[in-house]
């Protein structure tokens, strides 16, 4: 994000002071206006459906309050473009595009040429961006994912503890990521898709144990989807951790209970996860030609030698046909 957009580190710094002062001093200052609203966000609190629409509206309307000085980004980097690269090719109806025929003449970063023309990323993001292009402009999208994320933050939080905790929790998210100055909302980089995953994993979990209700187990395995759409390195990491965590937890109920853990539990989540493994190789069939061929790969193969994991082996020296192309190594 630009530094026209981030607020001064000095004034940003000068108002913490001020407020620790005031309230080191005067600590009982607006203290009648504070307990009104504690006692409101206490009932809010208590209508949980109500709290995760409110937390989610609240981030809209936190970034669309500053829109008249703080206008919609602008984008700016290689990633928002191969991202909005694949946000376009998606409203218009496709999973990928034909080769350009000048494609030599137009080579950049985060984009294959062959076997098809389109965006090296995972579609998530690009899905939202679609979203938004249809709306309108494809920001209203990320708008709309970082409103979906924080409400369903809020909903996680409910799972774990009391409602108005949970609440406030959900705020304290809508002020760090509504503002401008927090880049998920600000860019086309994405980060909110991989986020709403996570959250619906974390929340999902937690009533899963309790509960074990077919919704929940939906959900959760509709999280792991989106990760796998969005983040699929880390995404895998954090859902191994929950599902080890899930299947320890639920090995642990008695042998009468197991045959219902099977059919609310495991049949559910598997079918959600089978669905989410058809698309993923559908789509990677649609733009590499091979169901196990991530476009994420093409790309490295084509324009890197250096690996991302210690245990890969260093390519060849690749010939590339325009001055930028090395950077891709960056």
């Amino acid at each position: 994000m630009s530094e026209t957009h981030q607020y001064p580190p000095l004034l940003r710094d000068l108002g913490v002071v001020l407020t620790f002062i005031v309230v080191w001093l005067w600590p009982r200052l607006w203290g009648n206006f504070f307990a009104r609203i504690e006692r409101w966000g206490g009932r809010l609190g208590s209508h949980q459906v109500g709290s995760v629409v409110c937390v989610a509206m609240l981030v809209i309307v936190i970034r669309l309050s500053v829109l008249p000085f703080v206008k919609a980004p602008v984008p700016s980097n290689d990633d928002e473009f191969s991202y909005l690269l694949a946000g376009d090719t998606f409203a218009h109806g496709r999973l990928a595009n034909p080769p350009h025929p000048m494609w030599v003449f137009f080579e950049t970063l985060h984009v294959n040429q062959f076997p098809t023309y389109g965006s090296k990323y995972f579609p998530g993001q690009g899905a939202v961006l679609a979203l938004g292009e249809v709306l309108g402009h494809p920001w209203i999208g990320v708008l709309v994912s970082m409103g979906c994320f924080c409400g369903v933050l809020t909903w996680a939080l409910q799972g774990w503890v009391p409602s108005r905790w949970a609440l406030l929790g959900g705020i304290l998210a809508a002020i760090e990521f509504g503002p401008p100055r927090n880049y998920w909302i600000n860019s086309y980089w994405g980060g909110a898709v991989a986020a709403f995953g996570g959250a619906l994993v974390l929340g999902a979990y937690s009533r899963i144990l309790r509960h074990q209700r077919v919704r929940d187990s939906l959900l959760f395995a509709a999280g792991i989807g989106i990760l796998a759409n969005s983040r699929p390195y880390e995404g895998a990491i954090f859902s191994l951790i929950f599902l080890a965590a899930l299947a320890w937890g639920l090995l642990r109920k008695p042998a009468t209970e197991r045959g219902e853990v099977v059919a609310r539990v495991v049949v559910p989540m598997a079918g959600v996860l089978i669905l989410f493994g058809a698309f993923i190789g559908f789509y990677n069939w649609r733009v590499t030609g091979d169901p196990f061929l991530l476009p994420y790969t093409v790309n490295d193969r084509t324009y890197l030698t250096v690996p991302k994991f210690q245990w890969q082996k260093m390519g060849p020296p690749l010939q590339y046909r325009n001055h930028g192309a090395p950077l891709a190594l960056c």
